[in-house]
């Protein structure tokens, strides 16, 4: 399904799929794939990670930069806090409504499923992270699979200060030890739909109509980098790669999907192998 642009529509469309009588989606998994932008600190362009958690970047209490009290390094401030990154630390349940945590044991065995897939290398991804090296060595790299945290907001941004912004905003939300996944978090990509499509699932989940996020896959794969390499100045205009992106995710998703449609299959042939020798044991 291709679920349109923005949180709202992808909400939308997941919840008309998940209300379609002609499905039966109590034991899916669901597999989110799509481009986003990588952080320099953490990847390149071409490049795919699967989201450990998601992190909520839409709600939000914002004052301009030049409106905001001078020792502020960002005008974007969490709803229930009076200041950027503002103490006390969220609890638990402030965290529930901005952090969704995807099942580890999942998002391991995609990881462990696909991390040596050769993705494609092209010249236009190599002359793109060209420029970020020696700054951003993570940037420099041929493109990877790889596991990191991700924040969802509606906004196309770009540039050095929001980038800041969205590792701390990851931090923030994501200290040590908060969930399963045990360690600080690590903003590796930005896109818009996964924690509304999460929040879909869930509101399905309720409804007796999915499993959750705990059978939830989100991978993104690097079409741009959120800020420009040392020396070029912001703007509006981002190098879209979109083509070796979109072949990523579908190398490493459909690597993954066809494993779940065996792993369905094999267990529909036990069962059926087990109800078979339940009606020969009847008849005998």
């Amino acid at each position: 399904m291709v679920t349109g642009m923005s949180s709202k529509n992808a909400s939308l469309s997941v919840t008309a799929l998940g209300y379609d009588h002609r499905f039966d989606l109590t034991s899916a998994t669901w597999l989110l794939a799509g481009i986003a932008g990588v952080d320099p600190m953490f990847g390149t362009v071409g490049g795919v990670a699967w989201m450990r958690r998601l992190v909520d970047g839409t709600v939000v209490r914002y004052l301009n930069a030049r409106e905001m009290p001078e020792d502020w390094e960002t005008g974007w401030i969490p709803v229930n806090r009076d200041r950027p990154y503002g103490s006390p630390p969220q609890t638990a349940g402030d965290r529930a409504g901005s952090v969704k945590v995807l099942n580890p044991d999942l998002v391991l065995w995609a990881n462990n499923l696909t991390h040596s897939l050769q993705l494609p290398d092209t010249e236009d991804l190599r002359r793109a992270r060209r420029d970020y090296a020696p700054t951003f060595p993570a940037a420099a790299q041929a493109p990877s699979v790889q596991i990191g945290d991700l924040v969802a907001t509606d906004v196309f941004w770009t540039g050095p200060a929001q980038a800041g912004w969205a590792r701390n905003w990851t931090k923030y939300w994501l200290p040590a030890s908060a969930d399963a996944w045990g360690g600080k978090g690590v903003f590796a990509m930005s896109a818009m739909e996964d924690f509304a499509v999460a929040e879909a699932i869930q509101a399905l989940q309720r409804a007796r109509r999915s499993r959750g996020v705990e059978a939830l896959l989100v991978l993104r794969a690097a079409s741009n980098f959120v800020q420009p390499p040392p020396g070029r100045p912001a703007s509006a205009d981002m190098d879209l790669l979109l083509q070796p992106a979109c072949e990523a995710a579908f190398l490493a998703g459909s690597e993954v999907v066809r494993a779940l449609i065996s792993r369905k299959s094999s267990a529909l042939q036990s069962h059926a192998a087990s109800l078979l020798q339940h009606a020969l044991d009847c008849l005998t």
